[in-house]
C-alpha cells in the first residue's frame, strides 16, 4: 500500500511539474519579436494581414508595404505553411483583434503540405484552433502533448521563438542568385507537375472567403516564378483556372507569376532574391497594387 501511494505521489508531482514548466516556458513567448508569438500577446493588430507559405515570405515584406501603403501591415506566412495553417492563425487573429481591413493571400499555400503544422505545435499551448487542427491530422502527437504538455515545446521552432527574445525578428530577404548549373539543371530536369492543389487547402481559402469576404477585402496573389520553372509547368494555366471559377467575381487575382524575367532576381526557381524583391515592388507600384489594398 505506502508503495501505491508512493508511486501515486510520483505520477502526480510529475504531472503537476510538467504542467506548471509547460506554462512558464510557453509565456515566454509574450516576450518574443515572432510575428506568430505577437498574434497572441496583443501585438499585432493591423490594417492589412499577409497570408501565405515561403513565397509571401520572402517576397511580401510587410514594413515594405507597411511604408508605401502607409497602412499597418502584418505577416502571418511561414515557410512551408498549408493554407490550412495560416487559417487557423487568421481566425485567432481576428479571435483576438477583430476583421483587419484586408487579408492579401499567396495563393501558393494551396500547393503546401500539411507537414509545417507539427514543427509549431507549441502553438497548441496558446490555440485552441491549432488543436483542432492537430487533432485532424496529428491526433496521436496530439494526444503525447496533452498527457505530457512539455511534449508541445519539443521542436526547433520553439527554441526559434526564445532566440527571438535576444534577437529583434526581421522579416527576411534572400541573398544570392542562380548559377548557370542552377539554370542547367533546371532546364535538364525532368518534368513533375507542381500546380497541384490539395484538397484541404483549397477547402481552407473557400471558407476564408465564404466566413470573412463580405466584411474584409480580400486580395489574391501570384508572385514571380524563374521564366524556365514556368515553361515546364504545363499545368499551370488549369491551375489558375480553377481558382479563379471557385471565387466570387468581386475577389481579383494580381498574376505577377511572369512579371519578373532576368535570372538575376531569383535565388532559385520558385523565390525572388532581394534584388527581385524590389524589382516585384516597383511592378506593382506601376500597377498602383498599393492604392488598391483599403
Amino acid at each position: 500500500m505506502k508503495n501505491f501511494i508512493l508511486i501515486l505521489s510520483f505520477i502526480f508531482l510529475f504531472i503537476l511539474g510538467d504542467r506548471i514548466i509547460s506554462k512558464c516556458l510557453i509565456t515566454l513567448s509574450k516576450y518574443s519579436s515572432l510575428p506568430y508569438a505577437k498574434i497572441y500577446s496583443g501585438r499585432a493588430k493591423s490594417e492589412i494581414l499577409i497570408l501565405g507559405d515561403s513565397r509571401a515570405y520572402h517576397h511580401l515584406n510587410d514594413s515594405d508595404w507597411a511604408s508605401i501603403s502607409r497602412h499597418k501591415t502584418f505577416s502571418l506566412s511561414i515557410t512551408g505553411s498549408p493554407m490550412i495553417l495560416q487559417e487557423v492563425l487568421l481566425r485567432d487573429y481576428v479571435n483576438l483583434y477583430g476583421n483587419p481591413k484586408t487579408i492579401v493571400i499567396e495563393l501558393n499555400a494551396l500547393i503546401s503540405p500539411v507537414d509545417k503544422v507539427i514543427s509549431l505545435k507549441y502553438l497548441g499551448l496558446l490555440s485552441d484552433n491549432f488543436k483542432q487542427l492537430m487533432r485532424i491530422y496529428y491526433s496521436k502527437q496530439l494526444k503525447i502533448c496533452q498527457t505530457f504538455n512539455l511534449f508541445f515545446l519539443n521542436t526547433i521552432d520553439y527554441l526559434n521563438l526564445l532566440h527571438k527574445i535576444a534577437i529583434e525578428y526581421d522579416q527576411p530577404k534572400l541573398v544570392g542568385e542562380m548559377t548557370d548549373n542552377d539554370l542547367d539543371n533546371l532546364i535538364n530536369k525532368e518534368y513533375s507537375p507542381y500546380f497541384q492543389n490539395t484538397d484541404y487547402n483549397v477547402k481552407s481559402l473557400e471558407r476564408i472567403i465564404r466566413d470573412f469576404g463580405e466584411d474584409v477585402k480580400i486580395i489574391l496573389i501570384i508572385t514571380p516564378f524563374q521564366k524556365n520553372f514556368l515553361e515546364n509547368q504545363f499545368e499551370k494555366d488549369d491551375w489558375f483556372n480553377k481558382i479563379e471559377s471557385m471565387i466570387p467575381k468581386i475577389i481579383k487575382i494580381f498574376d505577377y507569376s511572369e512579371s519578373v524575367i532576368n535570372n538575376e532576381y531569383y535565388f532559385d526557381d520558385r523565390h525572388l532574391n532581394e534584388k527581385g524583391v524590389k524589382k516585384l515592388l516597383n511592378n506593382m507600384n506601376k500597377d498602383n497594387f498599393f492604392q488598391k489594398l483599403i
